[in-house]
């Protein structure tokens, strides 16, 4: 079987179908452990799936079923999948956005800070429900505070989230820029973790955070 370019798991899926079918997004997402020759299968229930492109080739067969299996499956003997709604890749676009709007935002006008460089929850240790220790000060420098809020999406859910930022006391413009790490560093964890599922877990969740955030405007 090809290798696939492009890992697929619940997360994306869920903020896919809560993105462009919110009517299904109270539906549990599992991955079918036998993934197809060139899609992944994820199970939304017990009688739906998601059929998501393992390749970039791909993408053109499902474009082709999906045009075609509604008008075969009025005229064969046996029963077929039949499409009842048609997504996009919409999670590099909104990340997109994101980016840019980190991009544009106005640059931090205070002197510069000291910043960890690398707040995700892989170097944050916890005890008791709280804060115990930080670790890896390799990319420790000065310069622009909103570098360390990656913890806000990487880390915290929305709700602890806004109270994140409340305690902050962080601007927009910062809170804005902020994200983009957030972006950045979600994605170098995914892109740079094939033998660590650790670092993939932390990029995932950063990931979801965003999307999420970016629809809930936090």
């Amino acid at each position: 079987m090809p290798a696939a370019e492009v890992t697929i798991d619940e997360a994306p899926v869920r903020a896919l179908i809560a993105a462009q079918f919110p009517e299904w997004a109270d539906r549990p997402a599992t991955c079918v452990d036998a993934p197809g020759w060139d899609n992944a299968i994820v199970r939304l229930g017990d009688d739906l799936v998601a059929r998501l492109p393992r390749r970039a080739f791909a993408a053109e067969l499902v474009a082709k079923e999906q045009l075609w299996l509604p008008a075969l499956a009025t005229r064969l003997p046996v029963p077929v999948p039949v499409p009842i709604g048609c997504g996009v890749p919409a999670d590099l676009e909104m990340l997109a956005r994101l980016w840019d709007e980190a991009l544009a935002a106005p640059p931090w006008p205070g002197p510069d800070v000291w910043v960890h460089g690398d707040l995700h929850p892989a170097n944050l240790l916890v005890e008791a429900g709280r804060l115990s220790a930080v670790l890896d000060f390799g990319d420790l420098c000065v310069g622009d505070p909103a570098t360390d809020l990656v913890s806000g999406w990487m880390l915290f859910d929305g709700p602890a989230r806004e109270a994140f930022r409340r305690a902050s006391g962080t601007d927009d413009a910062t809170w804005a820029r902020g994200r983009g790490w957030a972006v950045s560093i979600s994605l170098a964890c995914l892109a740079s973790s094939a033998d660590n599922p650790v670092i993939a877990m932390v990029g995932r969740r950063g990931i979801d955070a965003l999307l999420a955030g970016r629809r809930s405007n936090s």
